[in-house]
Formats: structure tokens, C-alpha cells, sequence
């Protein structure tokens, strides 16, 4: 297997800084969770020679130099819908901020519209995005204090939390499961599965087979175990997890048959139904899954010293998101097309298509969080580790900067 190395590309008129982790030769490995350095580096990792292709969602490889990227072409000439009010100039010195977050999937597009929109700038902050390859690198990266806040499975944050990290999370804004899995055609066929075969036999018929995700402990990983267990199988001995590393390695083992089921998020697994012989066989935002209805997904977390220390940093990011659930909640159309052309410039447009009506009624208008939220994620998480979880709600989030967002919010 080639040596892990890490390739950066830079969106041109967004500045948003893409760390992705990427395999280079044979199949994915499974990886350690590892916090990202504060500042992306271009260079490859020791021993590994020239950095390597990082995979699409097309499955094409993209080159890992800005200028030359599609994506990052599509970023200098972005579209220029219109935004909501902002001040008349943006202040002169902005404050270097830090994010962390799993991957650029469908669940980022908040965050990354709210940093291209200028929302962040208005506040004073000049934000680097910076996405680790899988929400538990995320955590760890953002526990071990090496970025400023972050966004990450909210139930991964839990598990963090349950084991003492200061994590609180802050800002909602992806309030409904993100995970989808696809299954190849041809193992569907064979297993007899249709769109009408009910849950729980879908699930069953995972067994034996080879089952991609990001890394252990992940969004993608944890989801999986929680079919696999409501539907009375084992996870360690009844199918084969293979963490990949990342979204883009895991479509890439899918894509190559190295495994037969990919878990994955938006564009990832309609990629791979468009362009890799796979089936749709269960999504959570489609509502395949009623039980998991409403379980927050994705807000802003940071540490609680950060918190204590840096309130208005916290206020500031809330409102600039805020600003973002806006223009796409309002916008909608517009929205659509500056994310299109910001992360997913490769990706077909029916395929794209299908991938936001799937996941924009996941995009809440107010970031407040509720109980239920939490519970039905406190829920999830014991579930998946066979833990009894008690964590209440002033100890996993609070909506202390979303009311002071709401004072000023225009």
C-alpha cells in the first residue's frame, strides 16, 4: 500500500483551504484518527514522493494544484446571487479563524455559502476551512485544541463528550441524518432486493459482504453498526467493515468492487448509483429510517475555554451561519447554484439534483437546538456503543449564541 499523503487545494476566490487525506496505490486502510496541522501544508509526508490525485466525487482524480482544479476554477468566477443586507464595507483587519470539519459533503454547503457570501468577513473573521477526511479526525482535531471550532456528526461530538473532551455544540444546521448506502446492482440482484423489500430484509442481506465507510467511530460507521443491529446482526462478525479513510477513497473502493456496500453522504453515494453500478438501497434523509426522523446531524461545536474566552468569536460565527440558513432556506435556487459551483462543479446535474432535494429540507432556518436533538442522539450513540449515555442538554449544547446572534441579526 502506498504511504498516506496529504494534498491541499486551495478555491481561488473563496480562499477555503481543502485538506484531504487520500491513499495513493491499493485499497483504502483503515486509519487513525489525527489532528490536522493549524496550517495546511502543500508539501507530501516523508517518504511518499509527489503528492498524490485526490479522488472526486465523480471518481475522475483531481489534481491537487489549485489553479489547475475544476472546482477552483469554478470558485474564481463564482455565481453572485443576492445576499441578504450586509455592512456597507467589510473591516480592514479580520481575525485568522480556524474550522475543522469531516468532508466537504452536502452537509458543509452552510458553512462554505456562508464563508463565500463574505457573511464571515462581515463579522471580522477570515475563516479557513480545513476538512480532515472523516468526522472523528474532525474531533480529535478540534479537541486537541487545532482549530478554533468545528462541525462534526453530532453524536460523534457525544461520544467525545461521554469521554470528558469540553466540547459543546452551539449552532445547528443540518438537522436531520446525512447518511445514505448503496449497494452494487449486481449483489441486489442476486440477493433478490428491490426498492419495495422492506428494511429490516435489506439490512439482513448485508451479510458476508464488504462494507466501505470513513473511519471507525465516524458518522458513516456509526450509522451502519445501528442498522446492522436494529436488524439483529452482529457488525464485527456478520459483515466486513472497511474503513477507508475518507469519502473519496470510499467511493473509489466501490467503484474498483474492492467492497459491495458503500456508506456514505451526499454526492458520494449518488455518485456512485450514476456512475458505479450501485443501488440505493437505504437513505436516511429520504426517511427510509422514520425511527431517526429529526436527529440532529451537524452544528458548530467548540471547546467550552474557547467559549469562556472568545464569546463574540462564537456569536459572530453563529450569525454568519445564521445569515447562510437564510440565503438557502430564501434562496434556495440561487443557493443551489453557488454550492454547485463552489463543491461539486464535477458532479452531473441530474445527479446533483437528486443530491439537494434529498438534503435541503435538512438545512434549518433558525439554528436553535432543541432537547430533542440531543436525546435522539444520546439515543443513537448508546445504541451503536452499547453504552448507557446521560448526557443532558446543558452538557452537549447550549443556544447561548444563537440568542445573542438573534439581537443583531439582520
Amino acid at each position: 500500500m502506498g504511504t498516506p499523503v496529504t494534498a491541499v487545494q486551495r478555491l481561488v476566490a473563496g480562499a477555503i483551504a481543502l485538506t484531504f487525506v487520500a491513499c495513493a496505490g491499493s485499497a483504502p486502510a483503515p486509519a487513525t484518527p489525527q489532528p490536522p496541522a493549524k496550517s495546511a501544508a502543500t508539501a507530501p509526508a516523508s517518504g511518499s514522493g509527489a503528492a498524490a490525485p485526490v479522488a472526486s466525487p465523480t471518481g475522475r482524480s483531481q489534481a491537487p494544484v489549485a489553479s489547475s482544479s475544476p472546482t477552483a476554477a469554478a470558485a474564481a468566477q463564482p455565481a453572485a446571487p443576492a445576499a441578504p443586507a450586509a455592512p456597507a464595507a467589510p473591516p480592514k483587519d479580520l481575525r485568522k479563524t480556524s474550522f475543522v470539519i469531516g468532508n466537504l459533503s452536502f452537509y458543509a454547503v452552510p458553512v462554505v455559502l456562508a464563508k463565500e457570501k463574505g457573511y464571515f468577513r462581515d463579522e471580522g473573521m477570515d475563516l479557513e476551512i480545513t476538512a480532515t477526511g472523516s468526522g472523528s479526525r474532525a474531533t480529535a482535531a478540534l479537541a486537541g485544541g487545532s482549530a478554533d471550532f468545528g462541525s462534526m456528526e453530532f453524536s460523534d461530538m457525544l461520544a467525545a463528550v461521554a469521554q470528558r473532551q469540553p466540547l459543546l455544540g452551539f449552532a445547528a444546521f443540518v438537522t436531520e441524518p446525512t447518511v445514505s448506502i448503496a449497494m452494487k446492482q449486481s449483489v441486489a440482484r442476486e440477493r433478490k432486493l428491490t426498492e419495495q423489500t422492506s428494511l429490516g430484509e435489506k439490512i439482513k442481506a448485508f451479510r458476508g459482504l464488504k462494507i466501505a465507510i470513513t473511519t471507525p467511530g465516524s458518522g458513516t460507521d456509526a450509522a451502519l453498526r445501528w442498522l446492522l443491529l436494529n436488524a439483529g446482526l452482529d457488525p464485527e462478525r456478520d459483515v466486513q467493515i472497511v474503513p477507508a479513510g475518507s469519502a473519496a477513497n470510499s467511493l473509489a473502493a466501490f467503484s474498483q468492487g474492492q467492497v459491495e456496500i458503500l456508506t456514505q453522504t451526499s454526492p458520494w453515494v449518488e455518485t456512485a448509483v450514476a456512475k458505479h453500478d450501485g443501488f440505493m438501497i437505504v437513505s436516511f434523509p429520504r426517511g427510509d429510517v422514520p425511527e431517526q426522523k429529526g436527529r440532529l446531524s451537524f452544528s458548530l461545536v467548540g471547546r467550552k475555554e474557547n467559549m469562556d474566552r472568545n464569546p463574540e468569536v462564537m456569536t459572530s460565527a453563529t450569525r454568519a451561519l445564521w445569515r447562510a440558513l437564510r440565503f438557502i432556506n430564501e434562496q434556495s435556487d440561487e443557493a443551489k447554484k453557488l454550492a454547485k459551483d463552489l463543491l461539486f462543479r464535477e458532479i452531473e446535474p441530474d445527479v446533483y439534483d437528486l443530491a439537494w432535494r434529498l438534503n435541503a429540507p435538512s438545512y434549518p432556518k433558525d439554528p436553535r437546538m432543541s432537547e430533542r436533538h440531543v436525546q435522539l442522539n444520546v439515543d443513537f450513540k448508546g445504541r451503536v456503543t452499547g453504552e448507557k449515555l446521560n448526557i443532558p442538554f446543558d452538557q452537549a449544547a447550549t443556544n447561548r449564541f444563537v440568542h445573542e446572534a438573534a439581537k443583531t441579526l439582520r
